[in-house]
């Protein structure tokens, strides 16, 4: 199959602080010789300059991946928005700003985050067909702790009512998304408007702005694709056996505290700028101080540990899943 008759575009965007963790992405999405014959890599490069992407395509030109610069004036909030101080970048909206970018030969987008590592085939996420007008993503974990008491519960609670979501199971995360090119276009669309008018209900950014807009038109997505951080806690690595292990929350691998993360992970990073050096000087750009605090009380509660790993089994149980 050439480059040509691929239907379908992985993408991902960047900006220099997370320029490194989005080529270890990509360096393990192309490592399978079937996601390559499947699919084209393309990354958005946000506010580098000319130069620099450049550099960056000249020096990764055997990778076959696509690199594309992208100015951040196109997802500019107005003046008196408010974006929540999170460990999440404000470019992280280039995501709903690029989809008139990706060529109209490609009739399937995916969209995965930099902050993931690949650690089996992506291919059933790649051959995925949602239904048109829909997007295919993950359920986050509101709906471990919806029905917990305290002050972080309610707070979730208020957050997803705000957005009338009113089953925290219809709640997902953004790390991961499939959908048709044309669909994708139409709901970013609707999302960076979203997040241009209600800004102070968009606690999680374009996550929050892509909810609201899409109630009622979400494919669930098996969390083997988008195994965010909560499930590794809840010890679900065996019963999942995920694909895309999604670091979510402040700490990542490359500002992990000592022993929190297991040492695979934490010296990918480094050995791409060994092998790459010129990517030296994007080390200064990344937030590598260690993440901060511990976990929340509920963590600490053996009792409550073992009701949340209960409701995320029964949700893995009686979720038909769409891949």
């Amino acid at each position: 199959m050439s480059s040509t008759d691929r239907e379908t575009a992985i993408f991902l965007t960047t900006d220099r602080g997370y320029l490194i963790p989005t080529l270890v992405a990509v360096s393990q999405i192309i490592a399978d010789p079937e996601v390559r014959r499947r699919a084209d890599v393309i990354v958005f490069l946000v506010d580098f300059m000319e130069t620099e992407s450049v550099e960056i395509a000249r020096e990764f030109s055997s990778w076959a991946v696509t690199f594309r610069n992208f100015s951040s004036a196109a997802y500019a909030l107005p003046h008196d928005a408010t974006y929540n101080p999170t460990h999440v970048p404000q470019s992280a909206l280039a995501r709903l700003a690029v989809g008139r970018e990706i060529p109209e030969k490609y009739r399937k987008v995916v969209y995965i985050d930099g902050d993931v590592q690949i650690v089996d085939s992506i291919v059933p996420l790649i051959e995925a067909e949602p239904v048109k007008g829909n997007i295919l993503a993950a359920c986050d974990h509101a709906y471990i702790n919806w029905s917990e008491q305290g002050g972080y519960a309610q707070s979730i609670r208020d957050y997803l009512m705000a957005l009338n979501i009113h089953n925290p199971k219809d709640y997902f995360n953004s790390g991961v998304l499939a959908a048709s090119r044309d669909d994708w276009i139409e709901i970013s669309d609707r999302a960076l408007a979203y997040m241009r008018s209600n800004s102070h209900l968009c606690r999680f950014h374009d996550q929050s702005a892509l909810n609201a807009v899409c109630v009622g038109k979400r494919e669930p997505l098996s969390p083997r694709f988008n195994f965010v951080s909560w499930y590794g806690r809840l010890s679900w690595f065996d019963r999942v056996k995920p694909s895309i292990i999604h670091f979510t929350g402040g700490e990542k691998p490359w500002n992990a505290r000592p022993g929190t993360l297991p040492g695979r992970f934490t010296g990918t990073y480094q050995a791409l700028v060994d092998e790459f050096p010129f990517l030296e000087r994007y080390w200064s750009k990344m937030n590598r101080k260690p993440a901060r605090g511990g976990l929340e009380v509920g963590w600490l509660l053996p009792w409550r540990r073992l009701i949340r790993k209960q409701k995320v089994g029964r949700y893995l149980q009686t979720t038909n899943f769409t891949v």
